[in-house]
């Protein structure tokens, strides 16, 4: 995969950022962080994108909550600002990225998901006898911090081999790397 050039400023550019924040909106706009944000959009988009071109913003503490649909989850909410952040990284190198896949990954991918991935399951069981049925509940929670942080750290080196820039792997290194309940580099387990 060729590494990408510059893109840091269709990343920052307030076109983007503002893409971005229709994006992390969407199905939010009655929580209260959203209408905050909104009210004030225009004055909040161009402090996020000054932050960015100095390279002094920093994600914020994510709230943990727990959902219990069929068992529960521990779930990690960034704040909003991070969130339009999110979208914007992914809004320029998603494309590039996404093409580097494998065909049959299925998770958080354009025109993929669930019903696709039991779509081609149920494709392969016609044509194969035997299928391997695993769970992987509550991996992440069971695997050490010495696994989680050798994962992040070849995400990491991957991304930073096609980002030019040394300001996208620092801020792919801060969405990634975070501290959370007083802990240096809290990881859930």
């Amino acid at each position: 995969m060729k590494r990408l050039g510059a893109i840091w400023p269709q990343i920052i550019s307030f076109e983007n950022l503002y893409q971005a924040y229709l994006k992390a909106r969407k199905g939010k706009s009655q929580s209260k962080e959203v209408a905050e944000f909104s009210l004030h959009l225009e004055r909040k988009l161009l402090r996020l994108q000054w932050q960015l071109e100095q390279g002094i913003y920093q994600p914020g503490d994510y709230r943990f909550f727990t959902l219990y649909e069929r068992k529960p989850r521990l779930i990690a909410a960034a704040p909003f600002v991070d969130r339009v952040v999110h979208h914007a990284l992914l809004n320029i190198i998603e494309p590039v990225i996404d093409r580097q896949f494998i065909y049959d990954s299925y998770a958080c991918r354009k025109g993929k998901g669930v019903h696709a991935a039991v779509d081609r399951y149920q494709n392969w069981a016609k044509q194969y006898r035997y299928a391997l049925k695993m769970d992987i509940a509550f991996l992440c929670f069971e695997m050490s911090r010495f696994e989680f942080i050798r994962i992040y750290v070849d995400t990491l080196v991957l991304l930073a081999t096609h980002l030019r820039r040394d300001s996208m792997v620092v801020l792919a290194f801060s969405l990634l790397f975070f501290y959370r309940r007083g802990n240096p580099l809290w990881l859930p387990g």
